[in-house]
């Protein structure tokens, strides 16, 4: 479980986003959660990064990764992590989440 803002863009988590229509009526800049700030509550599983669960008055909403489509197969957090070292290794993260600009088959 982690604490996130939800903003225009969806949910950040290490590098990732996360974004559905379901969350534009959540009221996004505030969770209501005076003790975190505003911050939503946010579930994953750290075995299958294709979705987050936000707790939300109303119950909880599954959110989509932003880039699910590039991935065919559901990963872990740790073969994220592997993967963002290695790019790094090799001067292709510049910590900015749009993965579609790096060449892989460098």
């Amino acid at each position: 479980m982690t604490w996130r803002a939800i903003n225009g863009s969806g949910i950040r988590i290490n590098y990732r986003t996360y974004d559905s229509a379901e969350l534009g009526p959540l009221g996004r800049p505030h969770s209501g959660h005076a003790a975190k700030r505003g911050l939503w509550e946010i579930h994953y599983d750290p075995y299958d990064l294709s979705q987050v669960f936000v707790r939300t008055q109303r119950g909880w909403v599954t959110v989509p990764r932003v880039h699910l489509p590039l991935v065919k197969a559901p990963f872990a957090d740790f073969t994220w992590q592997h993967a963002r070292r290695l790019a790094a290794e090799i001067g292709l993260d510049d910590t900015n989440e749009n993965v579609s600009s790096i060449d892989w088959a460098a």
